[in-house]
């Protein structure tokens, strides 16, 4: 790979999906165990504490989620938008293409693909996730990039319509709020609602967006969300929020959820709607951000965290180019199922 290579770290990225994936049923009689959890339950709720789970079940491999965050990447005077993989050259999204996202597909049997940041980082507020990156990008001649990412997952598509293209884009910033209070309401709309246009009308691409549940349901950004939700139903596909749904907030319920472990754990709390009564698939992301956890919790080994997340009910998303560097979806998902019954799909002894 050419140019600025991301290291196995991601930012924060927990956000929602809407249908929850099929998990096979494995051959062997259930056994008991017990999940670790960050932090303790007091009222039941059965998303927090120490919960025993049955164990029996290995993924449909076609769940699985192949995951790349696409502005990891320190910032430079070359790269304002902290692109990983080259993605600030013209030859960055067809470089990525060949390199790693078609093997993804057809070399390792990918159907979802999943990309955090793909138009990258806001320059002036130092590197935040914005909604309004495309504005961002048009601001320093950056535009193109835009063209280049669609074009991308437009040439996937066409090539394997069966594959789900899933963006996690930025949020509304707190700074924003300067806008609304002055008054600027619809040109702030407008400019979020530019931050998931690239993606509205490709039914083949569902859409999470960044740091969702904790908005007021009558919050502009919210208002997108629901909106963009209405629209990606109709679609078949989901949209996403990120962080885990709090009960005070209850319009992200029937969200999908995209986050990573390790916010999920530290969020499992009791003022959070329990999993078991959320309406959305929660998918969890195995990457960087969750290495301490999974050094304390997990014997140090990611496998065994995504196995845990498989186990919880959830889907895992990982790094094909990182942790699980040329892994099949197939293989992954029977060693999760070994992990979590002694068993592979057909039943027979792993």
């Amino acid at each position: 790979m050419l140019g600025i290579k991301p290291v196995c770290i991601t930012m924060s990225l927990t956000a929602m999906l809407t249908a929850t994936p099929a998990m096979a049923a494995a051959g062997s009689a259930p056994q008991t165990f017990t999940r670790p959890q960050a932090a303790a339950s007091t009222d039941g709720d059965p998303a927090g504490g120490v919960t025993q789970l049955t164990a029996g079940a290995m993924p449909n491999p076609d769940d699985l989620i192949a995951y790349w965050p696409c502005a990891s990447a320190a910032p430079a005077s070359s790269n304002p938008h902290y692109f990983s993989f080259s993605l600030n050259k013209q030859e960055g999204w067809k470089n990525l293409l060949k390199s790693q996202l078609m093997p993804a597909v057809e070399d390792l049997g990918f159907k979802r693909l999943a990309f955090h940041l793909p138009l990258g980082k806001n320059t002036a507020e130092d590197g935040h996730m914005g909604i309004d990156a495309p504005d961002d990008l048009a601001e320093d001649g950056h535009e193109w990039v835009i063209d280049k990412c669609v074009r991308a997952f437009d040439y996937i598509h066409k090539r394997h319509p069966d594959v789900e293209i899933i963006v996690y884009l930025g949020s509304h910033d707190a700074d924003q709020d300067d806008d609304l209070n002055d008054g600027e309401y619809w040109e702030h709309y407008d400019r979020m609602w530019r931050g998931v246009q690239p993606f509205l009308d490709r039914d083949y691409i569902s859409i999470v967006l960044d740091n969702t549940v904790v908005f007021d349901e009558d919050h502009p950004y919210a208002r997108l969300a629901q909106i963009v939700k209405y629209y990606k139903d109709r679609q078949g596909r989901f949209v996403g929020v990120e962080g885990s749904p709090q009960k005070h907030l209850d319009w992200t319920r029937d969200f999908a959820v995209m986050i990573t472990e390790s916010t999920w754990q530290r969020q499992r709390h009791n003022g959070n709607i329990a999993l078991s009564d959320l309406g959305g698939e929660v998918i969890g992301i195995v990457d960087g951000h969750s290495k301490k956890y999974w050094n304390e919790n997990c014997n140090g080994d990611p496998m065994e965290l995504a196995a845990c997340i498989v186990e919880d009910g959830r889907t895992p998303a990982v790094q094909v180019w990182c942790e699980f560097k040329d892994m099949t979806a197939q293989e992954i998902a029977e060693e999760i199922g070994r992990r979590n019954s002694g068993t592979i799909a057909d039943g027979s002894d792993s």
